[in-house]
């Protein structure tokens, strides 16, 4: 990040004020929160360090004292920002000079690196003009210091090239010959860098003119800080999200997507006034997006640091004001995104309208909204299932767990309404979606206990086994992992007591005899486990209620063991 002129900050007050690429209607669209299923793909292009599903988190925090200290690297902010944030964070960035730092500059950091297993980011900025790079032993050694450094490299080239403030725009030809030839030496000699081509968000455009090529680009970013605009109606025109539209229209179809640097800047046009408000709700719509509307996006680095110069400066740290810090908290708790370097996300948001999106069960499904709303004025969403009011919820991501298990084979409707902090409509938006009931398919699998054998009614659903809980405890009764189960009516709760004595009621281990595959209704029930509450899967078959025989397991600390060939599951410890 640079630091912007007087005549570039009237030209950004100009074009986000009348930001064309902004008007027209809003937009609208829900999710639906899944489990992502072993090597699940979503918007995936296979390029180098890629997260098939998910999105890496990155951060810039050396110019945050709270988390670094420049002078004796104690703290050091590898370990500084998850204490701050209460995450570990996959990529951290830093800035070098083309021809004045070799890539070991900074071998300490990337030694670090190396030790937690996350990757790096590099701004490689020719800040004497792009005719400094040449082929020659510098560019060949920096790629080879790369190399040895066993460390996924993200490197940014000359980015923010179209930005007329920068020391290397001007020529887009050159530009393009200079990057090529980078990417070249480095995709020959350091197969650990991934090269990034990074324009700045504005000009509001695709900066196509500037682009080397797919031969020569592993990953495309884009920088993006949207400011507070103190216009007359003190309005935030400039969502995040927004600005980096444009790039991601035009190739998330064919490149993963990085915001290589970027935050909502938290005074008002670079002066003193705070807005930090308007930036901790931006910034947690921005991360809630990225992982719905904008699954191309696949690594975020947030610029943790406040910049000064002359009698201008902007804001943007985490550590130096709470709303910016507890938004972005909320913003990055999600499993969505990545700690580790080569994981993926154990969940994806899919597009309820998605053509491809297969039948949801019948249970409680976590919806979500996206709302395009421009002026950044989203507050509340309301939903109608069939019609009938389901839920109302306040910000982002307007998450409601509808339940949907009186709805087993049917075809519903799911509206959404938005409306503004004056609760005034913005949009809405209607999907129709299939709702399956769950099947059970009964099992033939026999318990064993202390080489005793039982055959009780379990039911395999998804591939799992399901048990009733009384048929378990007479299993195990009179063993060192025998528990009591009774119906707790004051807290509406199943209530398990470990190493007590089951008392039979008379209906323990009867079969049913049923043959054929049955509908398996979701249930919330609670359990109370020596009085600790947990939540387990579990669905209600013919009135009875049946649990995972894994979850239960791991909560009474017993083992289970499946014997293919007898059929037969032996409960050990």
């Amino acid at each position: 990040m640079k630091k912007i002129s007087c005549l570039c900050l009237i030209f950004l007050f100009l074009i986000v004020n009348s930001a064309p690429c902004f008007a027209g209607t809003n937009e609208m669209s829900l999710y639906v929160e899944k489990a992502a299923q072993a090597g699940e793909k979503q918007a995936y292009h296979g390029a180098k360090f890629e997260p098939k599903a998910g999105s890496y988190l990155g951060i810039f925090a050396e110019g945050d004292p709270a988390v670094h200290n420049t002078a004796t690297g104690n703290p050091f902010y590898f370990e500084g920002v998850p204490k701050l944030t209460g995450k570990k964070h996959a990529m951290y960035m830093l800035y070098e000079h083309y021809g004045m730092e070799d890539f070991n500059h900074y071998i300490n950091h990337f030694n670090r690196a190396k030790k937690l297993n996350v990757g790096m980011q590099i701004a490689l900025e020719p800040n004497n003009g792009l005719d400094q790079v040449q082929d020659d032993s510098y560019l060949h050694n920096f790629a080879k210091q790369a190399a040895s450094s066993g460390i996924p490299i993200f490197l940014r080239f000359a980015g923010e090239m179209n930005d007329p403030d920068s020391e290397w725009t001007g020529d887009p030809n050159k530009y393009i010959e200079k990057f090529r030839l980078v990417a070249r030496v480095m995709h020959s000699e350091a197969p650990n860098v991934a090269m990034c081509w990074a324009p700045n968000d504005w000009p509001f455009d695709a900066a196509a003119e500037w682009y080397p090529g797919d031969e020569y680009v592993d990953w495309i970013g884009v920088s993006a800080y949207p400011p507070y605009l103190a216009n007359g109606e003190s309005e935030q025109n400039t969502k995040w999200t927004d600005r980096i539209k444009p790039i991601y229209d035009a190739y998330a179809g064919r490149k993963p997507i990085v915001l290589a640097e970027g935050a909502p800047i938290q005074n008002v046009l670079f002066e003193g006034t705070d807005v930090s408000w308007v930036g901790a709700k931006d910034i947690k719509e921005f991360y809630d997006e990225i992982a719905r509307r904008y699954p191309a996006i696949k690594a975020v680095f947030y610029w943790d640091c406040n910049e000064t110069w002359d009698s201008a400066g902007r804001k943007c740290s985490l550590s130096g004001n709470n709303n910016i810090l507890n938004a972005y908290k909320k913003a990055i708790a999600s499993p969505y995104f990545l700690s580790e370097m080569n994981a993926a996300s154990p969940v994806i948001f899919a597009d309820l309208s998605d053509p491809a999106l297969p039948p949801l069960e019948a249970k409680a499904q976590k919806i979500s909204a996206f709302v395009g709303n421009h002026r950044l004025d989203t507050a509340k969403v309301v939903y109608y299932i069939n019609g009938e009011y389901a839920a109302e919820v306040v910000g982002s991501p307007y998450e409601a767990a509808l339940d949907l298990s009186a709805y087993a084979g049917q075809t519903i409707t799911i509206k959404s309404d938005a409306y503004d902090s004056a609760n005034g409509f913005i949009d809405t938006v209607t999907d129709t979606v299939s709702i399956i009931s769950t099947m059970a398919k009964p099992s033939s699998c026999v318990l064993q206990v202390n080489g005793k054998k039982t055959s009780v009614d379990a039911y395999n659903i998804n591939g799992s086994n399901y048990f009733k809980l009384v048929d378990l405890a007479m299993a195990l009764n009179g063993t060192k992992k025998q528990f009591y189960v009774s119906w707790d009516e004051k807290n509406k709760a199943i209530n398990i007591l470990g190493n007590q004595p089951y008392t039979p009621s008379g209906g323990e281990q009867k079969k049913s005899g049923a043959s054929g595959s049955i509908n398996a209704i979701p249930t919330s029930a609670t359990l109370l486990i020596n009085g600790s509450k947990v939540s387990f899967d579990a669905y209600n078959i013919n009135g009875s209620n049946y649990f995972k025989l894994r979850d239960l397991s791991q909560a009474m600390q017993f083992n289970a063991s499946w014997s293919e060939s007898t059929n037969t599951i032996t409960i050990s410890w």
